[in-house]
């Protein structure tokens, strides 16, 4: 009982997954080693920044500003400067890195914007000790390709993404992108069995075998969003979706799944398989084995349940077995020109559900192999 009890908490918090604000505030992290006093550095911080605060007063956006010794007389005057951005806190620190340690990812999301100046080499070297600590990293202007690598290193070692921006409006519609992107409102984890989660991606001769795609409810001729990584996340318009998850030869529909705005929705699938054993028998007595003559022919035919239109798996071979992703299923048995359909048939994951089908008047009385 206790064992049970343990094993069922331990897959309810796989299902959920953490658990964290949401939607998760912003910490932008504003390299000072530059002087935007009068520059035009911070004319498009202050644009892009107030903009897009402007338009997302329900986030946390908190503000740190790092570099150079940051006190006396050059604090006051920093501090001056960016509370005019109408940031809610604004906070000071020497160290990044140092600052960076105690971050938790889950909580916030993290973005650093820098002018190009600053030791960035070394602190990628450094960042490279820090764990799960994703950086999403914007160049202000920078006036040389070299400071763009360095920031980019940065973001690649980090897992994040590097952007460069030349002006307010850029600097917002980034901005925008990131927070979308990193509080996605929509997330789809896909399980091979109950307690192991498909992660990543996978590919075969350059296409992509793990796939999933939104599709506006009830309108499945074209899809408005996919993902070839899982879990797959997105982030929606608020409405109603119905979303394709296919695992290699395997595809399941989720309909009817409702997505708010500043709302994590998740949902899982699960690819988990059973086994459908299926008996087959003629006057009372059991076929075995494989028909071969061109002429009478037996197989049997396994679809989703109401989709008729392609198989999901066949074989000529009786007793017919199949190894299925947990479903319901109809049954198509074929035996010397006759058919039986078995419809509603269940298959539950790691159980073997075993089906017989009767022929009492088939064209040929053999029911032996040739």
């Amino acid at each position: 009982m206790g064992k049970t009890l343990i094993t069922a908490l331990i897959v309810a918090a796989t299902l959920l997954g953490p658990s964290h604000a949401y939607p998760r505030g912003l910490e932008i992290f504003v390299d000072v080693c530059n002087r935007y006093e009068g520059t035009d550095k911070f004319q498009i911080l202050k644009e892009g920044l107030s903009a897009f605060i402007l338009e997302n007063r329900d986030l946390d956006i908190e503000l740190t500003l790092f570099g150079f010794p940051l006190k006396g007389e050059r604090e006051r005057k920093l501090l001056a400067l960016f509370k005019g951005l109408n940031v809610k806190r604004i906070k000071l620190t020497e160290s990044i890195y140092e600052t960076l340690l105690r971050l938790d990812p889950e909580e916030k999301i993290h973005i650093v914007i820098s002018g190009g100046k600053g030791e960035w080499d070394s602190f990628k070297e450094r960042l490279r000790e820090v764990e799960a600590k994703r950086l999403y990293v914007i160049g202000l202007s920078l006036p040389h390709p070299d400071l763009m690598f360095r920031l980019l290193g940065v973001a690649s070692v980090s897992g994040g993404k590097y952007y460069n921006v030349k002006d307010g409006e850029g600097l917002k519609r980034v901005l925008t992108e990131i927070e979308r992107k990193a509080n996605y409102n929509l997330e789809i984890r896909v399980f091979k069995s109950r307690n192991q989660e498909l992660t990543d991606y996978l590919m075969w001769h350059y296409r992509y075998l793990w796939i999933s795609e939104v599709y506006r409810a009830g309108r499945r001729d074209r899809a408005i969003d996919s993902a070839y990584i899982f879990p797959a996340r997105f982030s929606l318009p608020p409405g109603i979706y119905d979303i394709k998850v296919r695992y290699g030869n395997h595809v399941k529909w989720l309909e009817g799944i409702r997505v708010k705005r500043r709302e994590l929705t998740r949902k899982t699938v699960n690819f988990a398989k059973g086994t459908l054993w299926v008996k087959v028998l003629n006057k009372g007595h059991e076929v075995e084995g494989m028909e071969k003559r061109p002429r009478y022919m037996w197989w049997s035919e396994v679809y989703k349940a109401g989709r008729h239109d392609e198989p999901v798996e066949r074989t000529r071979l009786f007793p017919a077995e199949f190894n299925l992703v947990n479903g319901i299923y109809d049954v198509r048995v074929h035996y010397m020109g006759q058919d039986r359909w078995l419809k509603g048939v269940k298959v539950m994951e790691g159980k073997v559900t075993r089906v017989k089908v009767t022929f009492p008047q088939a064209m040929a009385d053999s029911s032996t192999p040739r």
